[in-house]
């Protein structure tokens, strides 16, 4: 069983992001206004639905990773004297990497740097105001400074830090930068050992009765705590404990599989024309994908999936029958994302010719025959397709081409139906093409 233990004693946090702390005693009035929370920073997938809990691929737990983590304190405001807590890793093989424990730091510029607070309050300052300090009646950034000390034992690590600020009334510290739930006052590393099975490992913050002493707890004490002047804390254990978030690891079993009764992998795709100049994006495609990791269900921006997208525009690629582009692959973790099929999922540009139908390379009469069939044959109630129906993503693209004045990329989308008008539209361009015309679309169903 792996614990660790670390207390940070400082002097009158306040952890708001701005520029004058709160009253105090005036903070904060329930353990509702806030939480102790352990967040995974770097080394597997982390979701954005759930910042509290990582995602480790079966190749990473395979060959062993090493994940950084942060403690943050989820607060609008708070005032804090001391901040003490007990972390604890309920398997062998998640190590707390002991060396890694470190506190915000402050970063110095070579010239006075000019900040902006989310307040509007402007000031110069040569450190970077990325942890505690004050900004003095110079309207300048003082850094506090802090003493650390830390006691490594078997199984225990405990550290203490001391923030203090000279030549001040009062002792105070406010925390810069941003807003204390956007950056941790503390992060570490921590190994997952090779072959570490698939399943759930929780970092748990310590509740247990035998840790009272030492265990997380909450000050608003505005004076300096010491044997006859002790804080006053609120422990864990009592009515007041603030909430805690820990952080979850799951190693899953197998590669991420979407899941596609909650999104169908049509979304994936894009339909373009082959005269096209317009630069491909990943704008093109639905924003978010919804896939199972586990027995999880996340939602994520496709965007953060991918590690490459491939520019370029259709006209530059177009080589007059119908081109698949999937270079744009998806991945969680650096590992492929699966659909239900074992295919990998990318997304992929369908590229063809403005009214070429049957996607033989040529706008012509038959491309025109079958608009003409299907919509005789569905205005009848009868169920009709442009292809030979084995494959939707393609029914769905010879729509797309052929619903020249309606540009709907799924039957029915945007209200554009594929009637007569179109296969009209197809044989006037069929007609003039032939007889030597460059023809333009727009001109031509305006």
């Amino acid at each position: 069983m792996k614990k660790i233990i670390f207390k940070i004693p400082a002097i009158a946090l306040c952890l708001s992001g701005l520029t004058n702390a709160m009253p105090v005693h005036s903070a904060y009035h329930s353990a509702d206004e806030i939480t102790f929370s352990l967040r995974s920073m770097t080394g597997g997938y982390i979701s954005k639905d759930n910042p509290n809990k990582i995602y480790i691929s079966p190749e990473q737990a395979k060959n062993g990773t090493t994940i950084h983590a942060g403690m943050y304190i989820e607060a609008d405001y708070a005032d804090l004297s001391y901040i003490s807590a007990v972390l604890q890793s309920e398997n062998e093989n998640i190590i707390f990497q002991k060396e890694t424990f470190q506190t915000p730091v402050s970063y110095a510029y070579e010239e006075a740097q000019e900040f902006i607070l989310s307040d509007g309050t402007s000031f110069s300052t040569r450190f970077k105001p990325f942890c505690f300090g004050r900004i003095n009646s110079m309207n300048r950034y003082e850094t506090g400074s802090y003493a650390f000390d830390a006691n490594i034992q078997e199984l225990l690590f405990t550290a203490t830090w001391q923030y203090d600020l000279k030549n001040q009334e009062t002792w105070s510290a406010e925390f810069f930068g941003s807003s204390s739930d956007e950056l941790s006052f503390v992060d570490f590393d921590m190994q997952i050992a090779p072959e570490t099975s698939a399943g759930i490992y929780p970092i748990n913050f310590v509740v247990k009765d035998s840790f009272v002493v030492g265990s997380t707890y909450l000050t608003s004490d505005d004076s300096i705590p010491d044997e006859e002047n002790p804080g006053k804390y609120i422990s864990v254990y009592n009515s007041l404990v603030p909430t805690l978030k820990p952080l979850e690891i799951v190693i899953a079993e197998t590669n991420p599989i979407i899941q596609t009764e909650v999104i169908n992998s049509e979304s994936m795709n894009c339909f373009r024309y082959s005269h096209d100049t317009t630069d491909f994006s990943v704008e093109d495609f639905l924003p978010e994908i919804v896939f199972r990791y586990g027995e999880d269900e996340i939602t994520e921006n496709v965007s953060n999936l991918l590690e490459t997208f491939t520019a370029g525009n259709p006209e530059s690629i177009y080589s007059k029958t119908p081109v698949v582009t999937s270079e744009n692959f998806l991945t969680v973790s650096g590992v492929p994302l699966e659909n239900d099929a074992n295919q990998q999922v990318a997304l992929t540009y369908y590229i063809g010719q403005k009214g070429d139908v049957n996607r033989d390379g040529v706008v012509d009469a038959e491309d025109a025959t079958i608009i003409l069939i299907y919509s005789a044959e569905r205005g009848a109630g009868n169920d009709y397709y442009l292809t030979d129906n084995t494959d939707n993503t393609m029914e769905n693209f010879a729509y797309f081409l052929g619903d020249v004045n309606g540009e709907s990329k799924n039957s029915g989308q945007d209200g554009s139906e594929l009637d007569a008008s179109d296969a009209t539209f197809i044989l006037q361009y069929s007609a003039l093409t032939g007889s030597g015309h460059t023809v333009d679309w727009n001109e031509l169903i305006s």
